[in-house]
């Protein structure tokens, strides 16, 4: 406790420099914090974008992912025959071109037949203006919508050129998934010109997976049938490399924010050589020296890692809103508790290292030497 209060009151005598050195950490984690939350966003996306309430998704087995697959149609009037399938609900996904009122747009469409549409992403799917589409018709996601409502003014049964299919403007939906809202939807009798009868996927609801995944790759050639999770892991795996490069990039922040408390440090225990002599000299062990700089540390390190995590919060949130303006994507981002505990994990880290140099070299002051050359 007394080290505590020791520490507090070094903090408060030098406020500008502490003042520089908490800001230099905050800014640090804020930097991890933003990074974690944009990642964890990600992630969540995905997860909500693929599978759904599926047990398991049948994609060509040459296809790294269920969006890149590509595969005949009649695969899914057999697979409904299987023994223990429920519910079997084909999907196709394309990235196209979208015109609307001679304005042009890229987006990724998702087709399924009309009904299924939660099925799919797994959560409600809310229309916010107008209806969701039936054949003949498209709806374009939140984000999708604020974009062209940028270049032209959308309106409700208006047509929308897919490349040569024109198609009815149905509304505008919301789901979680920030992904499922920057695509359009429709139904796949809608877009039969174009994809002739090729589907990307099939979504199976089962109680029992495993054998029904046997069975289909068993019967049926040329085809994969994954479960879930196994295919959210596959497309999360291919963010992994992207995650690891943010995080060897944000580190560099961590480690600019330690040196920053080192110094600090440093230039305490040369300012209080004469109170470290004293404090040794009336029986203060080298352990009770140690004690109080990391400590100090610790405190200076732990009110920045406060002040990043809500800096990251607010950073993160603002990044993706004004990548959403400029680029009209978007991500969601997610300050969960285990991002929280990181960042403040990561200040107690960077104050406990930072920390260590500083109090060994206060501890080993000699307190004869010191006195008299006082």
């Amino acid at each position: 406790m007394l080290s505590v209060k020791m520490a507090i009151r070094n903090i408060r005598r030098r406020k500008i420099r502490s003042l520089l050195t908490i800001m230099g950490v905050a800014i640090s984690i804020a930097a991890i914090v933003g990074v974690s939350a944009i990642s964890v966003g990600m992630k969540h996306d995905i997860k909500a974008a693929i599978g759904g309430y599926a047990s398991l998704i049948v994609k060509s087995k040459s296809a790294p992912d269920p969006i890149s697959s590509a595969m005949d149609q009649s695969i899914e009037y057999k697979i409904k025959k299987l023994k223990y399938v429920k519910k079997v609900v084909a999907v196709w996904f394309n990235n196209r071109v979208v015109q609307v009122d001679g304005v042009s747009y890229p987006i990724m469409i998702t087709t399924v037949e009309h009904g299924d549409y939660d099925f799919i992403v797994g959560s409600k799917v809310v229309p916010m203006k107008g209806h969701l589409p039936r054949n003949g018709e498209i709806a374009f996601g939140v984000q999708a919508w604020r974009v062209f409502n940028e270049r032209t003014k959308l309106k409700i049964g208006e047509k929308v050129n897919l490349q040569g299919v024109v198609l009815r403007l149905s509304g505008e939906f919301k789901t979680s998934s920030q992904l499922a809202n920057m695509c359009a939807i429709t139904t796949l009798k809608s877009v039969k010109p174009i994809r002739g009868n090729t589907i990307s996927c099939l979504f199976i609801q089962t109680d029992k997976p495993d054998y029904v995944k046997k069975e289909i790759e068993r019967k049926f050639k040329g085809v994969q049938a994954v479960s879930t999770s196994k295919a959210v892991k596959s497309m999360l795996s291919n963010l992994k490399t992207v995650e690891l490069a943010a995080i060897a990039l944000t580190s560099i922040a961590g480690v600019v924010g330690a040196l920053g408390v080192s110094n600090t440090m440093l230039m305490s225990v040369l300012e209080r050589r004469r109170e470290i002599g004293i404090m040794k000299a009336v029986g203060a062990t080298k352990y009770d020296i140690m004690k109080i700089f990391i400590v100090e540390s610790i405190i200076l390190s732990l009110i920045g890692g406060i002040i990043g995590v809500v800096l990251g919060a607010i950073g993160a949130r603002v990044v993706i809103y004004i990548i959403s303006e400029v680029k009209g994507t978007s991500i969601s981002v997610m300050i969960t508790p285990s991002v929280i505990l990181f960042g403040i994990a990561t200040a107690v880290l960077i104050g406990v290292i930072s920390g260590i140099y500083p109090a060994w070299k206060a501890a080993r002051v000699d307190p004869v030497k010191v006195l008299r050359d006082e």
